[in-house]
């Protein structure tokens, strides 16, 4: 990392943000899953950059959620609260590897969220300060095993 960023946007963002929210020092929320190594975001409280540090990292700092695309909806991940972040296996819900569509409700508890094509994952980043216990549900469009548009929603709870 060079200390220079290509300029980034939030994902998913309907207005201009003037609040710069950092889920670790020196790693601006917009960074994470930008498609470049940012240093300063590899770490758990950044989800280890989801996946743009590679994957290996994640695999051993992260909790990783695998769902069952036959019940999704029953998928509830439950996190400690020392989890700053998460990251869910895609693979088997679309395992093309495309998401059309994601976005969910309590933008206090999920701070930043990533998602990668290439890797098949979902990267989920909570505020550390948010009250407990909270939950969020994940809404996920995408093109499933038979190329058909599939809909997808599990809840995540700290």
């Amino acid at each position: 990392c060079d200390g220079v960023h290509p300029s980034s946007s939030p994902a998913n963002s309907s207005a201009p943000s003037t609040k710069v929210s950092h889920c670790s020092p020196g790693c601006a929320n917009s960074w994470v899953g930008d498609r470049y190594c940012d240093e300063p975001c590899k770490n758990a409280k950044c989800g280890f950059d989801a996946g743009d540090c590679g994957i290996d990292v994640m695999r051993e700092g992260m909790f990783l959620v695998d769902i069952d695309p036959m019940k999704p909806e029953t998928l509830k991940v439950v996190l400690e609260s020392t989890n700053y972040s998460t990251v869910v296996n895609l693979s088997k819900l679309f395992p093309t590897g495309h998401v059309t569509d994601a976005s969910h409700t309590n933008p206090t508890m999920v701070i930043a969220a990533s998602i990668s094509q290439k890797l098949q994952i979902l990267t989920l980043i909570f505020d550390p300060e948010h009250k407990l216990p909270t939950k969020a549900t994940v809404y996920m469009s995408g093109k499933n095993a038979t190329g058909e548009i599939a809909h997808y929603k599990f809840t995540v709870e700290v």
